[in-house]
């Protein structure tokens, strides 16, 4: 929970937009080209897969600091 809660924390802060979310292992972020973008991040060492119209998170499997820098290193690649 905490991790999840720091990952949309930082993301409201950045204006990063997430599909609604209340609990559970993945965060859907809505995106155009969420392969270009799952690729980009791997270069970063963050790992997304991409989706039919956005990318899925998952807070379960990285740190809560990891899940603060994350949003930032998504939105930077949308």
């Amino acid at each position: 929970d905490r991790r999840n809660q720091a990952f949309m924390e930082e993301a409201a802060k950045i204006g990063l937009e997430t599909c609604p979310f209340r609990d559970g292992f993945f965060i859907t972020i809505p995106c155009e080209d969420p392969v270009f973008v799952a690729n980009a991040l791997k270069q970063d060492h963050l790992f997304a897969v991409p989706l039919q119209g956005g990318l899925r998170f998952a807070p379960c499997a990285v740190s809560e600091e990891k899940c603060r820098k994350a949003p930032a290193m998504i939105k930077k690649y949308l």
